[in-house]
Formats: structure tokens, C-alpha cells, sequence
């Protein structure tokens, strides 16, 4: 039996993999881990709609500045709500505006 033998018989034996994460579950750690993490997934489009309402517009304003329905700026916090973790534009307000609020022009 030669040197490399006996490190090969001495080795722990190969654990058992792990199950892979839910992306939910995974998209909870990284939030967890980083908060602000789902911010930077703003799309261009996101990032405008929320940077006119903290210039004081309102919805059927922003939609008629950005050249779409309101029903479409709607959609746009709907989104940036669920990627906030939340269900509605109070949650995406809250949660972004304390990054967001001073950093985007």
C-alpha cells in the first residue's frame, strides 16, 4: 500500500448535497443579507417613475410626463413593490425611499 493508498482509505467519505433553495426562499436570504439588494433590479423605467414622485408628481402626472396610461404606472409599482417585498406602492415607497431618496437623479 503506498503513501496516496493510505490518504485515499483515510478520506471522509463524500457528503451528502444539499437540496437546493426555492428561489423564494433564496430571494429572502439575499434580502436578509443585503436589503437593498432587489434596488439595484429597478429597471431604467422604475427608477424614473420613482424619481418623479419625489419630485411631488403624481401618478396621472407621471404617466403623462413618461407618455404612457396611468394604468401603466400603476404596473410599474406593482412591480417595484413586489421586488421591495411588498404588495402595493406604500411598500415600495417605504422600502426604497430610504435608499433611493437622495442617491437618484
Amino acid at each position: 500500500m503506498t503513501a496516496s493508498d493510505s490518504d485515499a482509505a483515510r478520506a471522509p467519505a463524500a457528503l451528502p448535497l444539499e437540496p437546493v433553495a426555492s428561489p423564494d426562499r433564496a430571494r429572502a436570504l439575499e434580502r436578509l443579507l443585503n436589503p437593498y439588494a432587489e434596488v439595484r433590479k429597478l429597471s431604467p423605467r422604475q427608477h424614473r417613475v420613482f424619481r418623479l414622485y419625489l419630485e411631488g408628481k403624481a401618478d396621472k402626472e407621471i404617466a403623462h410626463l413618461l407618455g404612457c396610461a396611468v394604468a401603466t404606472v400603476y404596473e410599474h409599482w406593482r412591480r417595484m413593490a413586489r421586488k421591495a417585498g411588498g404588495h402595493n406602492k406604500s411598500d415600495a415607497i417605504s422600502d426604497f425611499h430610504h435608499f433611493l431618496g437622495d442617491r437618484i437623479a
